[in-house]
């Protein structure tokens, strides 16, 4: 039970961070930003991915909430960069928070289907980054993973318009090229 009560204390001090960030001003947003970015703790990017869903959260911030989203490089951040994803798809900053990750260079292998699941429904632009990111992780991935990545760009590809039928044929090359390659043992 302390543990849950431990842990409630802990989201409640990250709203309220989130809540003071919104109201902050540019600069004093940019220095807490730098504080979260020398900082161990990432359970704020959840929280963080949501300001740039929200349209009244100006530019300058979103900036910043990118530049550290490209810089994080704990162990544990993709599982929460991906729940981000799902934040913000619908939204005009589903692109700009996919080119992070790819620029980010962590690896989302474990997540490649969610990747997938955008390069097949998304704009193209929006599908590039999609595909840049799972091209940067496809090499650490299982081999069950990449089947299941296979079969779905190959049952998508038909319903694709024109213009991202190429891109989708390349990422189903990419994949089956690296679960070509002999294995690490």
């Amino acid at each position: 039970m302390d543990k849950n009560i431990q842990l409630d204390n802990e989201i409640k001090k990250l709203l309220e961070l989130v809540q003071q960030l919104r109201k902050e001003d540019n600069e004093a947003f940019k220095e807490h930003i730098e504080q979260i970015r020398t900082s161990s703790d990432i359970q704020i990017i959840p929280f963080l991915v949501e300001l740039l869903a929200e349209e009244r959260v100006d530019d300058e911030k979103k900036e910043a909430i990118l530049s550290l989203i490209m810089d994080i490089k704990h162990h544990d951040a993709p599982k929460l960069l991906v729940q981000g994803i799902e934040k913000l798809k619908g939204t005009d900053q589903l692109q700009p928070y996919l080119s992070a990750l790819w620029q980010n260079s962590l690896s989302f292998a474990p997540y490649i289907d969610t990747f997938v699941d955008i390069a097949l429904t998304a704009d193209y632009l929006t599908a590039y980054d999609a595909f840049t990111v799972i091209e940067n992780s496809c090499s650490e991935a299982s081999d069950e993973t990449l089947d299941a990545a296979i079969l779905k760009l190959k049952n998508g590809y038909t319903a694709e318009d024109e213009s991202k039928k190429p891109m989708i044929l390349e990422l189903i090359k990419v994949l089956e090229d690296i679960k070509a390659l002999p294995k690490e043992e």
